[in-house]
Order: C-alpha cells, then sequence, then structure tokens
C-alpha cells in the first residue's frame, strides 16, 4: 500500500524508533479495565472472530479453542483430535492473559 511507503514522521516501516508524538491513547473503559480487573481463573484467550473471545483455564482447552477458531475458521467443527500441544504459542490468540 502506499500508505507504508510513504515518508511521514509517524510511518514506523520508514523511521526508526518511535513517532514524535502518542499515535493512540485508551479509552476510559481500557483504564478501568487494568485498573479493576474482571476476577476468574482464565489464563488464556482466543478470538472467536465475531468480536467475542473464548477463555481457557488450561493449555489443552486452549489448544481446542485455536483449533477451532483459528486453524478452521470461526464457527468451524473442530478436529476430533485437537492441535499439537503448545501450537497456541505460535498464534496470535495464545498469549496467556497478564504475559507482557
Amino acid at each position: 500500500s502506499r500508505d507504508l511507503t510513504h515518508y511521514t514522521p509517524y510511518n514506523t516501516y520508514r523511521i526508526g524508533g518511535l513517532p514524535p508524538t502518542p499515535i493512540a491513547i485508551p479509552g476510559l473503559a481500557s483504564i478501568r479495565a487494568v485498573l479493576h480487573p474482571a476476577t476468574g481463573k482464565a489464563l488464556y484467550f482466543v478470538a472467536r472472530g465475531d468480536g467475542t473471545h473464548v477463555f481457557s483455564q488450561t493449555l489443552a482447552e486452549h489448544d481446542r479453542a485455536v483449533g477451532r477458531y483459528l486453524l478452521h475458521g470461526a464457527g468451524a467443527t473442530a478436529p476430533r483430535r485437537g492441535p499439537k500441544r503448545g501450537t497456541a504459542k505460535r498464534h496470535r490468540g495464545g498469549t496467556p492473559i497478564g504475559a507482557p
């Protein structure tokens, strides 16, 4: 895309370092969520593709959700046997909640 090749101080594809000013500011709801997180035992999450998420307590549960929503598309039937252990680490939704 032309936007990626156009030189501006905000195009981090073309310049080194950070832009001269912030490019986004979190909304009040985001700040409140960080200050007062929901309670629960979920360690992993994956986006369903429809704006909602699946939260899992174990890596095995998470791998099944990754198989269903990322590997096979939202709403697809999950395979009888889940993806190989650790597959979640290679997918965008495989980040444990609270990880840096």
